[in-house]
């Protein structure tokens, strides 16, 4: 029989025994480990076994469950039929059992791949062992969107821009693409790296942002199976100023605007850049206004006055370039009594145009008559001194009686009354001027 002695050296002898196949058999694996749904899950794990094994090859079993109780069987590096079917070619090793590599990796995660699991190696039917504590699985939603790295886009110069996916999925079919407002064919390239456990997936486009992209999107999509995201960046496109505009209150006429001296006005530039331009209003070489705000500058004028005609110059400037424009600003000077016509009453202008009109007709049937009644003359032959003074005391008979109906036709208009004094005055010197005109024809038609 045993005695206490030596029950105790047995429990002693037994406790060393089960040390040491425990730094045997070890793992490092850890307690948790969240996964989002439709992508995968991948629980990092590595095992060491005794050194007299290394020969024989290892067989790698992970069972869903803990404390050796199983639900099913998530992957069997032996025989794949003993796999449960929810988990059958979902699951696999990315990493050699020989090397005590043994990191489970499980494709599109589901809710119900949530739980415990833990790892199982056999080398032969005497030496196997189970490891625990087991690891347990959370699924969450899925949230991970790609990142997209902004860079500086201007009008006209090709950038290249890159977009990125953070996974621990590795081996799979994990895609990145571009949906892109550009309509020329695009060069894009793809790559993928590794770091640690961490693999990042990495696309690069090429473009050539045009004014009419900007504001435009620029999307990069991941794709992995079952789910996709996606990251969108908005293109601000640079460019130098452009459609620069000047308005005012008052009308402008192409380059100038008119306003009557003493009222207000106020006029503005505007232009179209980005980023927004410092606009300036110079007159004369000097400075009058600037800012750098909102791609508007008023020019405010709160009493216009004659000596600010002249020529107002606004001038947008970015760093990508220079534009300008130019208004006149004319005055309107209020007109003098000196300026102002005189005004004329309705019906003395009226009696004015009616007597021009009778004068002329007058003037017209007296040289009528007068060529009619005078005498053919014969261009053969020599006209005598008595036949020249009877024609010339003949026309001064005529013109008598024209200055007398002249004088005739002033005085009845005078007696109606139709015209003032100063209008009367000069009808009657305007009647003279036009039959001194008749007299002046006259001794032409005589020489004839």
């Amino acid at each position: 029989m045993w005695d206490r002695t030596t029950m105790g050296k047995s429990y002693f002898f037994l406790s060393l025994l089960q040390a040491a196949v425990s730094m045997e058999w070890t793992i490092n694996v850890p307690s948790e480990v969240t996964a989002q749904r439709g992508l995968c899950a991948r629980i990092p794990c590595h095992y060491r076994y005794p050194a007299r094994l290394n020969k024989i090859p290892p067989v790698g079993i992970w069972i869903n469950g803990e404390n050796g109780n199983y639900q099913s069987i998530a992957f069997h590096s032996g025989d794949h039929s003993k796999e449960s079917p929810s988990f059958y070619r979902r699951t696999r090793l990315s990493g050699d059992l020989r090397d005590g590599n043994c990191p489970l990796v499980i494709d599109s995660i589901t809710q119900e791949d949530e739980g415990p699991y833990y790892f199982r190696t056999e080398f032969n039917y005497k030496d196997s062992f189970s490891f625990f504590p087991a690891t347990r699985l959370r699924v969450s939603d899925f949230t991970d969107k790609p990142s997209i790295f902004p860079v500086e886009t201007v009008e006209g110069k090709t950038v290249n821009v890159t977009c990125t996916f953070n996974t621990t999925c590795d081996g799979t079919a994990s895609t990145l693409t571009w949906v892109t407002p550009i309509d020329e064919p695009l060069s894009v390239s793809h790559s993928v790296t590794q770091w640690g456990d961490k693999l990042t997936y990495t696309s690069v486009v090429s473009l050539t942002p045009a004014l009419k992209h900007h504001r435009q999107n620029l999307t990069c999509r991941f794709r992995y199976r079952t789910v996709s995201s996606e990251q969108t960046l908005t293109l601000t496109v640079q460019y130098s100023p452009q459609n620069l505009s000047i308005t005012s209150s008052d009308k402008v006429n192409k380059s100038w605007v008119s306003i009557k001296e003493g009222n207000s006005t106020a006029i503005l530039c505007s232009v179209q850049s980005f980023p927004a331009s410092n606009l300036t209003w110079r007159h004369l070489g000097v400075t009058l206004n600037k800012t750098s705000s909102n791609n508007e500058l008023w020019l405010e004028f709160p009493q216009v006055t004659p000596h600010l005609t002249g020529v107002y110059q606004c001038v947008a400037e970015n760093k990508h370039g220079t534009a300008e424009r130019t208004v006149t600003l004319a005055i309107e000077l209020p007109a003098t009594d000196g300026q102002r016509l005189p005004v004329i009453p309705l019906a003395a202008a009226a009696g004015v145009v009616f007597l021009i009109i009778l004068s002329t007709v007058i003037c017209c049937i007296l040289k009528s008559r007068w060529r009619t009644d005078r005498p053919q003359v014969d261009a053969s032959r020599t006209v005598t001194r008595e036949e020249s003074g009877t024609v010339q005391m003949r026309e001064r008979q005529m013109q008598e009686e024209r200055y007398e109906m002249h004088h005739t036709q002033s005085e009845t208009a005078q007696d109606k009354g139709q015209m003032d004094t100063k209008t009367t005055m000069n009808m009657n010197q305007l009647q003279e001027d036009i039959y001194a005109n008749c007299l002046v024809e006259d001794p032409i038609y005589a020489n004839v």
